[in-house]
């Protein structure tokens, strides 16, 4: 009765007489497995493409992932926090931000907190937010030879080292914030700290190490002082600074 039609025609025959609950389910899934038609038809869609791979960089910041993380308590102004991956090195930059600025604030950032430092990347790996598909985006990024690539609609794996970053950089504030949860822009930079100089498993070294050629000097001074609050703010930096490690050892 259908006569192999797909699944629009026969549902439209079939409705006139019967209906029972699931009737378009059970004729889409007929319809998908018949084998008469996978042989006799037509294919309608195009072929599809080659996989394609991530470029692999071969220095540091030539090749980055930018993301938000949005939705924070407000702290000393800003509500998000722009995070800036490095695909060579694994090093990441966390930059507090406004979750409502427009792309001219994002490039006036951008410009500010990353190229005076690193230059102009020549690939910048991005989620398909409106910030990062804007007009003005695109047009700064191909003025500055650089090339935006937005993730693939519904493929996010695309973006997923700027992901698993902005997890861990989750993770780690989790685990000290304050009751209110308002002190983490004071947190992002230890955090910088831990996670570029702690080891990448992929490349066998920390992003600190391969950006400058040595280890920073991280060890706190933990004699005491005639500055009590001196003596307190070191303690802070280094008691947080062993539990971070201990907890990107878990991870």
């Amino acid at each position: 009765m259908g006569g192999h039609q797909g699944l629009v025609r026969p549902l439209s025959s079939i409705t006139l007489t019967f209906s029972w609950p699931g009737l378009q389910k059970e004729l889409l899934f007929y319809t998908v497995t018949c084998d008469s038609c996978q042989r006799s038809k037509a294919v309608q869609q195009p072929p599809t493409g080659f996989l394609k791979g991530i470029p692999v960089s071969s220095q540091p910041w030539s090749i980055i992932g930018m993301d938000f993380i949005v939705k924070l308590p407000c702290s000393r102004g800003y509500d998000a926090i722009l995070v800036i991956v490095d695909i060579f090195t694994k090093g990441a930059h966390f930059i507090p931000c406004m979750e409502s600025m427009d792309a001219p604030a994002l490039a006036y950032l951008f410009l500010d907190c990353f190229i005076w430092y690193h230059g102009f990347p020549q690939r910048i790996t991005t989620d398909r937010g409106s910030l990062f598909v804007s007009t003005f985006w695109r047009n700064v990024c191909a003025k500055l030879g650089t090339k935006p690539t937005p993730s693939t609609a519904y493929h996010p794996q695309t973006d997923g080292q700027t992901k698993r970053m902005n997890q861990t950089l989750e993770e780690y504030l989790r685990h000290f914030f304050s009751y209110r949860q308002e002190n983490w822009v004071d947190l992002l930079p230890l955090a910088k700290l831990c996670l570029n100089n702690t080891t990448a498993t992929s490349t066998g070294f920390s992003p600190f190490f391969l950006w400058q050629g040595f280890h920073p000097w991280v060890n706190a001074l933990l004699s005491t002082s005639l500055v009590p609050v001196a003596d307190k703010f070191v303690r802070l930096l280094f008691d947080s600074q062993q539990q971070a490690l201990g907890h990107l050892a878990k991870a």
